[in-house]
């Protein structure tokens, strides 16, 4: 066992020694951590990390293509949908996180920081501007009321989908279904949600890991480098036992000579969480025996629980815990904001975004000139605008006093003025249609009904600002932090305000 464990090893060894980096430069951006507030991990004693789209990264087509599929199929044979709804295909493209269903209009929108819609989508079919904004503009949406569902973790964007390709199949076709939108998406809620619980989507899953995981041989060298650095570690899922010990056993039993068993990196297993509730509330915490063990006293498995009796277990609370997660407000907001706890916010389409960002960094940069060029050129309209004003009110208020010369004088200083008022807007109009088919270029580069993730406009999207808000640093993947020293201090750039810029 020991010799097979040690060739494993090798190319292992090798990676830790390419992963001695000189400085953050000469790490690959895909494979950078991000920071948004300074972290200090030496001050970091314990932790923790969810496990779907964390520790276990999916194969984004085929896990959310399943989920479409066992839940359009428990539509047509257990909600009596029209048999039509079998031939629709997911679309893996349409939805992206941060972006939020309307459920009473059968829209789906995505907003900036300020929560202004920025595009939206009836079914699939983008909405004229003048259509959103008679729908939402001076509007304050509550989002977090019954009639908005948040797409906050990828686990959502089947059930997006399938809403759109059905709101359309009703409208498009022939296909008759005489329900309020907001039933609609209930019902596929509803669908969804048994589709996990009766095992529809884990036991096909389960039986072909290689299909529906990416595996990472970087993630144990990774959790093996924390716990070599002092570091306690945790697991924190709402997963129950079976599926979280077989995943797990996929991505980390055996693969370093310490780790015999996936539970051997861990100090505790907390499973069946019930997150976000995990983090206000709770529940009373049960230790567990997994079934047929005859050594489960070496490991502290608990099921159900609260932040406040794990912090009170591991002696440890507060900012001295780094908890990894990928769900925007089960994991990140809620740790963040009732717990205190650090946070480190896995995005899985991290690594596209920048790869897409980098491809049209070019155009980018015309656009930041040309934003400039636009800013100078406005300034200029409107100085000769209002010197033009300024003379028709001198005229004005001085006509007695004038002579019929200094009349014709200023009559001709003010069509000046005016004629260059117009070669600048003409100007203004010019820059204006370059910028909007840079702006069509850039957002396709990204997403071709969205655009980008973290933006929307010029703005932050509401995704970005709420991973701003509410991520203490963020990454790609859970192995980007093995390019990095144990206690690293995760520092911020100086933050400048527009004057300072």
């Amino acid at each position: 066992m020991k010799e097979n464990s040690e060739v494993r090893l090798q190319p292992a060894a090798q990676e830790l020694r390419e992963f001695a980096h000189v400085d953050e430069e000469s790490i690959v951006k895909t494979k950078r951590v991000f920071v948004n507030r300074n972290l200090k991990m030496k001050n970091v004693r314990l932790i923790g990390f969810d496990l779907d789209h964390t520790l276990a990264v999916y194969a984004k087509t085929p896990i959310e293509t399943l989920a479409f599929d066992e839940t359009k199929k428990k539509l047509v044979e257990e909600k009596g949908y029209p048999e039509e709804l079998m031939k629709l295909q997911y679309d893996p493209e349409f939805v992206i996180r941060g972006l939020v269903v309307d459920k009473v209009r059968g829209n789906i929108i995505k907003m900036d920081k300020h929560k202004y819609v920025v595009k939206a989508y009836h079914g699939r079919r983008e909405m004229s501007r003048v259509e959103r904004k008679a729908t939402y503009a001076n509007k304050r949406l509550t989002i977090y009321d019954t009639d908005y569902r948040s797409i906050d973790t990828l686990f959502s964007l089947p059930e997006v989908d399938l809403f759109a390709q059905i709101i359309d199949l009703i409208e498009l076709s022939n296909v008759e279904l005489k329900l309020p939108y907001i039933q609609i998406f209930d019902d596929i809620r509803v669908c969804i949600d048994k589709a996990h619980r009766d095992d529809s989507i884990k036991s096909k899953v389960l039986a072909n890991l290689d299909k529906y995981f990416i595996k990472d041989p970087k993630l144990p060298l990774t959790l093996d480098k924390f716990v070599k650095g002092g570091k306690k570690l945790f697991l924190l899922t709402n997963s129950g036992w079976e599926y979280t010990d077989h995943i797990l056993t996929h991505f980390l039993t055996g693969l370093v000579d310490d780790y015999p068993d996936w539970r051997d990196y861990f100090d505790l297993i907390i499973i069946d969480a019930s997150k976000p509730s995990f983090f206000s509330e709770g529940s009373p915490l049960e230790p567990f025996e997994p079934p047929g063990e005859d050594r489960a006293d070496r490991y502290r498995i608990y099921r159900h629980g609260s932040s406040v009796q794990l912090e009170s277990l591991m002696g440890i609370k507060g900012e001295e815990i780094l908890y990894f997660g990928d769900h925007t407000h089960a994991d990140i907001m809620k740790s963040k904001k009732t717990s205190f706890w650090r946070t480190a916010m896995i995005i899985e389409e991290l690594e596209k975004e920048i790869i897409s960002g980098e491809k049209v960094k070019h155009l980018t940069l015309e656009l930041d000139r040309i934003d400039k060029l636009l800013s100078d050129l406005r300034f200029q309209s409107h100085m000769l605008t209002d010197k033009a004003a300024m003379l028709k009110e001198t005229k004005s208020q001085d006509y007695g006093a004038l002579s019929s010369q200094e009349l014709v004088s200023i009559d001709k200083d003010i069509e000046s003025y005016l004629r260059r008022v117009i070669r600048t807007e003409q100007k203004i109009t010019e820059q204006l249609h370059r910028a909007k088919e840079l702006e069509e270029q850039i957002e396709n580069a990204f997403n071709q009904y969205w655009g980008q993730l973290f933006k929307a406009s010029r703005e932050n999207s509401r995704f970005g600002d709420q991973v701003e808000d509410f991520a203490c640093v963020y990454a790609s993947r859970v192995s980007n932090f093995l390019h990095y020293p144990v206690n690293r201090y995760y520092q911020t750039s100086r933050e400048l305000m527009p004057h300072e810029a």
